[in-house]
């Protein structure tokens, strides 16, 4: 028998410690392989664990400390909390406001936290209104920080943008009470070291009911509040404004007004560097004067700053004599005007003075109504203007079929050449229907048109804007009003009381009549009426309370015959 070479003993121990190898690898990736799935479902239930999100549900039976209640720990259950006091019927109460809550990662660490709104009440009218800031701990809610909003105040909105908590609201200024807040503010917060930090506060003016100042010799108008009374002074390039009337206001203050606020005209700048040039630098501008007049050695002016409210350069600076305030320099290219706010009074804000800044305008053209035709007859008594290529193509009292002639005049016009189109505009014209056009109460008078052409609607507009009453008796006793309160659409609660408001346009010796009714069917369903001896309609408002008996639904508010609104009451 041959003997076997030794040499390849080891030769063959390494070929199959090989093959033993593949083979153990093989079946380990036979096994991972097999059992995939198994493990995304352990590693699934590992995350889920270790992971989990807030919800609504979490929040909602969450523990909480709130400022309102000693940072007692109070437990919602389903989104709220009751406690009944043994000494009185009150009853104490915590829950989200508005179901408010948003989810964000606030702290940086990768994982949704939460925003929401507390609101606490003691059995009393108060409801006070806490921002509260919820982290994720292991998929459980923790309250970190909170931040007072106030008693009663008004949540608009409240939103995560890029890490910052913003709140809309309208909170209480310095003259509210407490039921009615009417300053609106936007914060922004953010979330530093677990305390909420104010980064922003931004005060929202709403001047949509703000009237229009406008001032033809000096080419411009802008808005102000509407309890702010504009008066020239004696001096006629300046005006004043006031809450109160100014010639009542010197017997009160022995002469000496405290005004809100100024407005002085100067013909160009070179004539207000003449007039406050007193230390005779040679100045050649506005930038001039406010450089060099901050800068002196008692400094007459400070804290200068450009604004950016309008197409037009526009200077602040701090006033440091003559009673301090605030001036604003708007340079324009016929005139400069400065504006000067009284600042120490609870009426000013730096964003009250921005808004009525942004409503300057300068008024380019000369108003076109100046040349047109004057229509006038002395046997009504009112007069209008209208464009000088338009005519007048009737005018008369209708004769109704008894033989009894109309109270109210008719008056008909329109382009000259202008025959066949419906470009034509009237004045109590019988039978217009409103509801197919565009119409316009006035006094005891009905303006319209069933034109869609803008230029036709623009006369339209002028017209109405000229329309005056020319005597001071009324029509039929048909005072000529508008209302304004209820608005169109809107919405009064049974039980609240409310005014009733209106513009009067002409006469001081009658007295409204208001009538409410109940929609769809007008003439049948007269719910209420008021003609009242004691209320002249130049008083502008009446205070009215929503009978509990009254039937939810559209309802329509008629005054004196001519000017009507439809509203819900709920």
């Amino acid at each position: 028998m041959q003997k076997q070479n030794s040499h390849n003993l080891p030769k063959f121990i390494m070929t199959m410690t090989i093959i033993l190898l593949i083979g153990t690898l093989l079946g380990m990736m036979g096994y991972l392989v097999k059992n995939k799935e198994a493990q995304k479902t352990v590693i699934k239930k590992y995350l889920d664990i270790n992971n989990k999100d807030l919800t609504v549900k979490s929040l909602k039976n969450a523990e909480y400390n709130s400022i309102f209640w000693k940072n007692e720990t109070i437990k919602l259950k389903d989104g709220s909390y009751t406690r009944k006091y043994s000494d009185s019927a009150s009853v104490g109460y915590v829950g989200i406001f508005d179901n408010k809550i948003l989810f964000k990662d606030l702290n940086g660490d990768g994982e949704k936290d939460a925003v929401i709104i507390l609101d606490s009440s003691f059995g009393g009218t108060g409801h006070f209104y806490e921002l509260v800031v919820v982290v994720n701990k292991n998929g459980e809610p923790l309250q970190i920080a909170s931040e007072n909003l106030g008693d009663r105040s008004i949540i608009n909105s409240l939103e995560i943008n890029d890490g910052k908590i913003i709140i809309d609201m309208i909170t209480h200024g310095p003259m509210d009470g407490g039921c009615c807040p009417t300053l609106r503010k936007v914060f922004e917060y953010e979330l530093k070291e677990n305390e909420l930090v104010i980064i922003s506060e931004k005060e929202l003016v709403d001047n949509e009911d703000w009237k229009i100042y406008k001032n033809e010799e000096y080419e411009f108008e802008f808005k102000h509040p509407e309890n702010w009374l504009i008066k020239k002074h004696d001096i006629t390039e300046m005006l004043y404004a006031t809450t109160e009337d100014i010639e009542e206001m010197k017997k009160r203050y022995s002469g000496g007004v405290p005004y809100l606020m100024t407005i002085s005209i100067y013909k160009n700048t070179e004539e207000f560097i003449a007039g406050y040039n007193y230390k005779d630098f040679n100045l050649n501008n506005i930038e001039d004067y406010l450089e060099k007049y901050s800068n002196v050695e008692d400094p007459h002016i400070d804290n200068i700053k450009t604004i950016n409210t309008l197409d037009t350069k526009v200077y602040s600076a701090d006033i440091l004599d003559y009673g301090g305030g605030k001036n604003y320099y708007i340079q324009e290219s016929n005139h400069l005007y400065v504006v000067w706010f009284f600042t120490s009074t609870e009426h000013y804000s730096e964003e009250l003075a921005k808004q009525i800044l942004s409503t300057f305008k300068f008024i380019d053209e000369k108003d076109e109504t100046v040349e047109w035709n004057v229509y006038s007859n002395p046997e009504v008594d009112f007069t209008f203007k209208y464009p000088k290529d338009w005519e007048i193509t009737q005018d008369y009292f209708y004769t109704w079929l008894n033989g009894k002639v109309s109270d109210t005049r008719t008056v008909v016009l329109r382009k000259i050449g202008d025959e066949a189109s419906n470009d034509w505009i009237n004045i109590n014209m019988r039978q217009f229907q409103c509801d197919w056009g565009t119409c316009k109460d006035l006094g005891s008078n009905t303006i319209g048109t069933y034109s869609e052409d803008p230029e036709t609607l623009r006369v339209f507009d002028k017209i109405i804007a000229t329309f005056k009453f020319t005597d001071s008796k009324c029509i039929n006793n048909s005072q000529g009003v508008e209302i304004i309160a209820p608005t169109e659409n809107s919405e009064w609660e049974r039980g609240e009381n409310y005014q009733i408001k209106w513009k009067s346009f002409g006469c001081e010796d009658e007295f409204v009549g208001i009538r409410l009714y109940k929609l769809p069917a007008v003439s049948l369903n007269l719910i209420w009426e008021e003609n009242t001896n004691s209320i002249p309609p130049t008083k502008g408002f009446y205070d009215f309370n929503v009978f509990d008996s009254l039937e939810p639904g559209k309802y329509k508010l008629i005054m004196n015959g001519n000017s009507s609104v439809e509203f819900n009451i709920k």
